[in-house]
């Protein structure tokens, strides 16, 4: 394959990248439950991986096709293309580097947010076995009515 169309399949694919962390932020904005929060983070998971999957063969046939270019091919005009592509996935991947921060805060928020409703759901649990333990049984109750 061609390198210029190689670099270019490959920022489109950063993009796609950039789009499901965008997704996933944007579907994270409000607060969900912890079993829709962690289907959400599932699917981000998984397109990513076959995101970085695509990326990774991408990078092994740009190194192949790199490598067989001959130094004719490698003219100024093709050297500014490929430049402008290199550049516009620098470019990306900064930005999805500031993206993952954002995933990672709002993961690391949902997980502060569970934890403190196990905290209270538990809570709640032992003062109600200890209410149920200290008061007495009402079957005399029962009888009395």
């Amino acid at each position: 394959m061609d390198v210029l169309t190689l670099l270019r399949s490959k920022n489109r694919y950063l993009r796609r990248f950039e789009q499901a962390s965008l997704r996933f932020l944007d579907e994270t904005q409000g607060e969900l439950d912890g079993p829709a929060f962690l289907a959400v983070v599932t699917r981000l998971e998984t397109s990513r991986n076959r995101i970085i999957k695509a990326l990774d063969l991408f990078n092994r046939e740009l190194t192949q096709s790199i490598e067989k270019l001959p130094s004719s091919a490698r003219d100024e005009s093709f050297i500014a293309e490929a430049r402008r592509e290199t550049d516009e996935a620098d470019r990306l991947v900064s930005l999805l580097l500031e993206l993952d921060s954002s995933i990672s805060s709002r993961i690391r928020a949902c997980q502060e947010r569970i934890a403190l409703e196990l905290a209270a759901s538990e809570k709640s649990k032992r003062i109600i076995s200890q209410f149920k333990s200290a008061r007495p049984s009402g079957e005399g109750l029962d009888q009395k009515l």
